[in-house]
């Protein structure tokens, strides 16, 4: 009963009983990747477009709080950044980003002349600074009130 050393190894290198090879696995893997590149490329094709027009901005609008920063694109290729005042039914009223010490321009923009918008985040930058500017500080307080000992 006992099997000798090529014995063992014969019996440990037989494929299993479903015949795959690393060939044939390989192929496989093409297979069904190609597969699933070739359904994957169709799918966007088949989705369906939502369009933007005046009554999908008025309701975008609506969505977001009072003093929201927003960034619009107009269909005549203005753009432009500032904050959300107010809204009517046909148009809303922004405060249009300016440089420091200048009069801040309030803007009316139709619904109809949007092209894209979106809602912006302008502290993030700020506290970031502010994080890095306090914690600065506070490590330069420790460093002098620690002194040489």
């Amino acid at each position: 009963m006992w099997l000798k050393g090529a014995e063992i190894g014969s019996q440990f290198n037989r494929r299993a009983t479903t015949g795959l090879t690393m060939r044939t696995v390989g192929l496989v893997r093409i297979i069904v990747g190609a597969l699933a590149f070739t359904i994957g490329g169709q799918l966007p094709a088949t989705a369906q477009v939502v369009q933007k027009d005046a009554a999908y901005w008025q309701t975008y609008i609506t969505t977001l709080k009072p003093n929201s920063t927003v960034k619009v694109h107009l269909n005549d290729g203005a753009s432009f950044e500032g904050r959300l005042i107010a809204t009517t039914a046909e148009d809303m009223m922004i405060r249009v980003k300016r440089l420091p010490f200048r009069r801040r321009l309030e803007q009316r923009i139709r619904f109809d002349a949007v092209k894209s918008l979106s809602r912006t985040h302008p502290v993030r930058n700020l506290i970031i600074v502010e994080v890095c500017v306090v914690g600065g500080t506070l490590l330069l307080i420790a460093a002098l009130t620690a002194g040489p000992e």
